[in-house]
């Protein structure tokens, strides 16, 4: 397993928004945050899982989860991930298709292309196989599957890197890191799923 590079301080932006997540993943300008989320307290589950997260914030956390009703009555701790998992394979393709179509728009500068070319190979070749690797070892190897979920964020960091370096801003480059963001979420997740377990708090 590759060595990870140290993740550098987040701020996910949450704020109370009226959109859903169909929405967020087929608009070509997603909102800045997650959900909001309904009025239901997380199932005790959930919110042990949140309050282990550190690159997410606890709402942010229990909002990505929510995304799936199944997660309120998930009863272990590899359901759970499971149901994260898919989550954020699904998410990360929408993510990289919105991307690689944005690439492919012909008004993009030739230094945005290029930038967001590498963002499309940063999901494919680290999100997506991270992801859907983590997601067919839950079973037999979980403890490669949540340094997978883990490494998946890497992806996202060196995406939105890349973008920042270049200088870019728009309210499609802000839409970008707003995917990035829920990478980072749902990798955070399945790292904290581990966590838990080596505290001994759930298993496997």
């Amino acid at each position: 397993m590759a060595s990870h590079r140290n993740s550098p301080p987040l701020t996910i932006i949450t704020q109370l928004l009226s959109i859903s997540f169909f929405l967020l993943l087929h608009s070509p300008s997603p909102a800045t945050a997650l959900p909001a989320t309904n009025n239901d307290a997380p199932s005790s589950l959930v919110n042990k899982v949140c309050k282990k997260t550190t690159l997410c914030s606890y709402n942010d956390c229990v909002a990505a989860l929510a995304l799936d009703p199944k997660s309120s009555s998930a009863t272990g701790a590899k359901a759970l991930a499971k149901i994260a998992l898919k989550l954020a394979v699904s998410n990360s393709t929408s993510s990289e298709k919105y991307i690689d179509e944005m690439a492919k728009n012909e008004g993009s500068s030739p230094g945005l292309k290029s930038a967001l070319e590498y963002c499309v190979l940063q999901y494919q070749s680290v999100v997506l196989l991270s992801f859907r690797s983590a997601l067919n070892e839950v079973d037999d190897d979980p403890l490669t599957a949540n340094h997978d979920a883990k490494f998946a964020s890497d992806g996202a960091y060196y995406c939105g890197e890349k973008l920042k370096s270049g200088g870019f801003q728009s309210h499609d480059v802000d839409s970008i890191r707003t995917r990035n963001n829920y990478v980072t979420i749902y990798s955070d997740i399945g790292f904290a799923v581990k966590v838990l377990t080596d505290l001994q708090f759930l298993l496997f």
